[in-house]
């Protein structure tokens, strides 16, 4: 039996690869709290994008926020795969630099691909400037 071939850091079996590793993600509750009281939020039908700018630098990170009244666990978990998957193949186009936590903007709801990319870009770019016009909240 031969040896699997080598897999990239933080992907899966069978995955493309990209992965969404550690460094990329808010972690911690105090992370998400202060992007919460002092980003600026944006939102369209899909998402509501709250954005906070970082002093270190460095990529955007993503995170994500989804209560039980969005619906039963298999619709969550679906949101937040599709949402995850947004935020890898549109990462360039967001704002460097940015914490951006997201929640559903209505119970039950989730995008197809291709628009979930097109709501994080445009909202999150929203957010990001309403901040850097407004200061934080």
């Amino acid at each position: 039996m031969s040896p699997a071939p080598p897999q990239a850091s933080g992907s899966r079996p069978g995955g493309g690869g990209e992965g969404f590793p550690r460094a990329l993600r808010l972690l911690r509750p105090a992370e998400f709290r202060d992007v919460f009281d002092h980003g600026r939020s944006a939102s369209d039908r899909w998402i509501i994008v709250y954005a906070r700018p970082r002093a270190a630098g460095g990529p955007p990170r993503l995170g994500l926020v989804v209560g039980r009244r969005f619906g039963r666990a298999h619709l969550r978990n679906a949101w937040k795969r599709r949402m995850r998957e947004a935020f890898r193949r549109s990462r360039a186009a967001l704002p460097p630099s940015h914490d951006l936590v997201v929640l559903p903007a209505r119970p039950g709801a989730v995008p197809p691909d291709r628009e979930a990319r097109e709501s994080r870009v445009r909202t999150a770019g929203r957010a990001a400037r309403a901040f850097s016009e407004r200061g934080p909240r």
